[in-house]
């Protein structure tokens, strides 16, 4: 056995050591009776593996091994900054059933990445910081309308009586609100308009 070290016991208790690990990071299992390996649920040292099997004792089966493995380091990925649901979950559509529907009809200077995650630089108050002052800080967002009730909350954005989460007060936020004057007065495109229906187009979701 190359991969892996295996100890046997022998009929004086002793265990006869095989094999060899030559990773860092190993995981340990036991032989049960009927043959089968048990154990190996958490990656450990090899050297405090080693350890655990040249202490005396007790042993309770009759074979033991250390197969190698890799330590991955943790990745900490940000929750949402508006409702604090943890990266890939869409709460925009998560929670339609408590706040409505509520479709992305605006075309938005963002993009989700595959965590369902956007960013947005937003000045904040930060306790104990900066004497109480708001300073910019970069938040995560898991969806349209968790930032725009994260804005409104914080008085980034003017009360509306457009649906939270269509992306009408983001776009305010990013491009100002004449972006969003702008857009309100320019007439739709008929012909655009047209080549959408027949092309079966809906509006964005978010």
């Amino acid at each position: 056995m190359t991969n892996g070290i295996i100890f046997t016991k022998q009929e004086d208790g002793t265990f006869k050591q095989e094999g060899e690990c030559r990773a860092t990071h190993g995981l340990f299992q036991w032989q049960r009776p009927d043959g089968r390996w048990d154990g190996g649920w958490t990656v450990e040292p090899l050297a405090d593996l080693l350890a655990r099997m040249s202490q005396s004792g007790p042993y309770k089966y009759p074979a033991y091994r250390i197969l190698p493995a890799e330590k991955k380091d943790l990745v900490i990925k940000p929750t949402c900054a508006g409702c604090g649901n943890i990266a890939g979950i869409d709460c925009q559509r998560s929670v339609q059933y408590i706040f409505g529907r509520a479709d992305v009809t605006q075309s938005l200077p963002i993009r989700f990445n595959d965590d369902h995650q956007f960013n947005l630089s937003v000045a904040v108050v930060t306790d104990g910081k900066n004497f109480g002052q708001k300073k910019p800080k970069t938040l995560w967002f898991n969806s349209i309308r968790c930032a725009e009730l994260f804005l409104m909350e914080q008085g980034h954005c003017q009360k509306s009586k457009a649906v939270i989460g269509n992306g009408e007060r983001l776009l305010a936020y990013l491009g100002g609100s004449a972006v969003v004057k702008k857009r309100k007065k320019r007439a739709p495109n008929i012909s655009y308009l047209a080549h959408l229906g027949s092309a079966g187009g809906v509006p964005l979701s978010g």
